[in-house]
């Protein structure tokens, strides 16, 4: 009899073990305009958080100095990481392309409108590599992030997403104009489009927008996409890198 019972248990656990796992069932967003809203109040409750550009597609070139304006070079930014400290510090790493030179890695530090920049190995220089940025309008209420998310048009729920890193998301859809992308790109842009697809996906949770993608229609050429740019915000309140001093120079922190 304890033999029968026994393997009844065995029985019964292996049974429960090998239910498929249940996964909580994401409601649909039934108010696309207020879930952004939502958004942006998420970003802006954060201390710090890191940004990861991509640039795919059809290159985007613009004009940059690297000698503190002495001269300028087309230049095209395929990557670019950065992180934001409130409440308007940045620090970001960027590569740029200037062909027909080298890859050139550039750091930039910006408070508020002061910037800094230095190349590979340099010393920092205080020259406002991309005029006019400020960091702290990304998380304010009329610039940044608010003014991108929330003047989206032909707002759309798409429905649910999987990232390449396999995170399910809340997929948004809508058009923007030129002037508000180049504000989430520190100003290093000039687009004038006024038709800029903008995906966004959301933490179904908690409603952080885990990845924006820029796309710019009717770029494309027989060789490649759009021009497009993939924004991942990750590493939420990580310990600040590069902070100013008291005389507003960037300092390291590790």
């Amino acid at each position: 009899m304890l033999r029968i019972v026994s393997v009844c248990l065995i029985a019964f656990i292996l049974l429960i073990g090998c239910q498929p796992e249940q996964r909580s069932e994401i409601q649909p967003i039934t108010d696309p305009v207020e879930a952004l809203r939502e958004a942006v109040e998420q970003i802006r409750s954060k201390d710090t958080f890191r940004i990861l550009i991509e640039q795919t597609g059809v290159a985007y070139r613009f004009q940059v100095s690297l000698d503190a304006g002495s001269s300028f070079v087309t230049a095209i930014m395929r990557r670019g990481e950065a992180q934001f400290i409130v409440p308007n510090e940045l620090y970001a790493t960027v590569r740029l392309e200037v062909p027909p030179l080298p890859t050139v890695n550039v750091e930039i530090f910006a408070q508020e409108l002061n910037q800094f920049f230095r190349l590979a190995g340099g010393d920092w220089i205080n020259f406002p590599i991309a005029e006019g940025f400020n960091p702290g309008e990304l998380v304010r209420d009329d610039s940044g992030f608010a003014l991108a998310l929330g003047q989206l048009r032909n707002l759309e729920y798409v429905g649910t997403a999987t990232l390449i890193d396999g995170k399910l998301t809340q997929h948004i859809r809508g058009n923007a104009t030129g002037q508000t992308i180049n504000n989430l790109m520190f100003n290093l842009l000039a687009l004038t489009q006024d038709n800029i697809v903008v995906d966004v996906y959301l933490d179904p949770e908690t409603l952080f927008p885990l990845r924006l993608t820029l796309a710019l229609p009717g770029t494309a050429t027989e060789r490649e996409g759009d021009t497009t740019w993939n924004i991942e915000l990750y590493d939420i309140n990580a310990p600040a890198r590069v902070r100013a001093d008291e005389n507003g120079r960037p300092v390291d922190q590790n």
